[in-house]
């Protein structure tokens, strides 16, 4: 064999390894490569005591490039990051400890940006999305039932309830219709049954009851009225305790919203 021929089997070889990302791995020498300065260049790895992989990427001049990968230490993928052209952009996908995708979305200069979404690791069906601008909420948030419906829709300004707060039951009747300003409650607040038979109309000034709260029975008639001053009730004292066990049961009979528990999100076991 000719020594050229041998040279171009070997520089085919190793595009091969190489071009496909992680389809074909580079031989273990090519791995955890650095220059003379000392960055990382080309393919890293990194295992677990138990010999499961913990990490693989591509780096550039020390700093990761075309894909990050990161995973559990049974082997199930944790993390892929995608890295773009555009400097500080990065598409994530975080997955639960059993394969399941858990969340989506994007990273500018590090911080969640645009929208994200978040699934039930129960269901596998989308959970939770929010709406991000340089790592702080904005915009529309949205829960949703297993059956995908949406269950709650809440604006946010600057990471702060910012406009619309409503809330639906499963067959996307409306539950609940409020507002939020600078992170309180504010303005008219009206609680509907599943019939949408309106069965409580009040209103809030800066996160207090304020004004007159009318309360309905499942017919729509109305049945008491409470004066309610800055948080404080204008009533008889028992009428507030009244009003305190009408509002529980309302929410008692009305079911819970879907919550999706973001703390240690992707450490769930079965």
């Amino acid at each position: 064999m000719f020594p050229g021929f041998r040279i171009f089997i070997f520089t085919v070889l190793l595009f091969l390894t190489s071009a496909e990302g992680f389809c074909t791995s580079p031989q273990d020498t090519l791995w955890n490569q650095t220059d003379d300065k000392g960055w990382k260049q080309g393919y890293w790895k990194k295992h677990y005591p138990n010999g499961e992989l913990l990490y693989r990427g591509f780096f550039i001049d020390d700093k990761p490039s075309e894909r990050m990968e990161r995973f559990y230490d049974n082997g199930k993928i944790r993390a892929r990051l995608d890295y773009s052209k555009d400097p500080g952009t990065t598409y994530a996908t975080m997955y639960f400890k059993n394969g399941q995708p858990g969340a989506e979305g994007k990273y500018s200069n590090q911080a969640r940006d645009s929208i994200w979404n978040f699934y039930s690791y129960y269901t596998a069906t989308l959970s939770y999305q929010e709406t991000y601008r340089m790592g702080k909420k904005e915009g529309p948030s949205k829960k949703f039932y297993p059956e995908g419906t949406k269950a709650e829709l809440i604006y946010w300004e600057d990471d702060m309830k910012n406009g619309t707060w409503e809330q639906f039951y499963e067959n996307s009747t409306l539950r609940l219709s409020s507002s939020y300003k600078m992170d309180q409650i504010n303005g008219p607040y009206q609680i509907y049954n599943r019939d949408h038979i309106l069965i409580l109309n009040g209103s809030y000034k800066k996160g207090k009851m304020d004004g007159d709260w009318e309360f309905f029975d499942d017919q729509g008639n109305l049945y008491r009225v409470l004066s309610y001053l800055n948080g404080e009730i204008l009533n008889e004292e028992e009428l507030e305790k009244w009003a305190q066990d009408f509002i529980d049961k309302v929410e008692k009979d009305l079911g819970k919203i879907p919550e999706p528990d973001l703390n240690n999100f992707f450490e769930r076991t079965p």
